[in-house]
């Protein structure tokens, strides 16, 4: 796709040359016509109008007439390069001068659906066995923390949205601390259960970025604070519910973990406790020995 729309660039550019060119070389090999000998003979006209005295020497020039051919071929060329993509390339919206429509691409519902789908097999790969054997890799001794492993597979997210739909952002996880930033994402993330998403207007602005929170209870007291931050890219609907899937899955695989520590070593039984000891036989004389 990109190298297609090199390509119509370089045509594009080498049209608007090519009609540059031709209009130089006109005007180059331009003929001077011959003064006529009778011109200083001839009279002068009866009567002066405005268009005998303004629009018909524009008219009759020969080097205007070249350079306006060149500016309408130029129009054309502009025009022929603003309409094909509309016909061929299906944008998505189009607009000339107050005339605005919009035209839904199968090109971008086939985009849509591709990155749709490599979404999705990101959840698969959240809830399924690599996960897992990831999570259990975050085990120190009998020992696993949650955001351990958390980092590990945000850092997977990220390589995957990196590699997969040239998206970057950065990560931030806060344990039990809720940055000013994020006070009022952290809040509606607590209260709905889901990712907060603010997208900036407009995307080309250099000094604001696109967020992503989402507030994890992990009892009564303690939370975790996950903030996603781009310049460039813009989180959607899909991304919304990754970090709830991703806490969830974490939640239950190291449940998973533990009990499976539990099973394999159970704790050590208690010992019996001591029997008491018989008393001592009378001896002869009635007492005790």
């Amino acid at each position: 796709m990109f190298g297609r729309i090199k390509y119509m660039q370089a045509l594009y550019i080498i049209g608007i040359a090519l009609i540059i060119a031709h209009g130089i070389w006109s005007l180059a090999h331009l003929a001077v016509p011959a003064p006529s000998i009778n011109q200083g003979n001839a009279g002068a006209p009866a009567s002066d109008t405005m268009t005998s005295l303004i629009i018909k020497p524009i008219v009759t020039s020969q080097v205007n007439r070249i350079i306006f051919r060149c500016l309408f071929y130029l129009f054309i060329w502009v025009m022929l390069f603003l309409v094909v993509p509309v016909a061929f390339l299906r944008l998505k919206r189009f607009k000339f001068f107050n005339v605005e429509f919009e035209v839904e691409g199968e090109r971008a519902a086939i985009q849509r659906a591709i990155i749709t789908t490599s979404k999705a097999s990101l959840m698969e790969y959240l809830t399924g066995r690599d996960a897992f054997i990831k999570t259990l890799g975050c085990m120190h001794g009998n020992v696993i923390t949650f955001t351990d492993v958390l980092r590990v597979l945000l850092d997977d997210i990220q390589t995957a949205y990196r590699d997969t739909f040239n998206a970057g952002f950065t990560i931030e996880v806060f344990e039990d601390e809720v940055p000013p930033k994020y006070m009022r994402m952290a809040q509606h993330s607590k209260e709905t259960g889901q990712s907060a998403l603010w997208n900036k207007p407009e995307n080309d602005h250099p000094f604001k970025t696109n967020k992503m929170v989402y507030y994890y209870p992990l009892n009564d007291t303690n939370f975790i604070l996950t903030a996603l931050s781009s310049y460039a890219t813009q989180f959607d609907a899909f991304d919304k519910h990754v970090l709830p899937l991703l806490h969830n899955v974490i939640s239950k695989n190291i449940e998973s973990i533990e009990l499976m520590v539990v099973a394999t070593n159970p704790p050590n039984p208690p010992s019996p406790p001591n029997p008491p000891s018989p008393p001592n036989p009378p001896d002869a004389r009635g007492g005790t020995r």
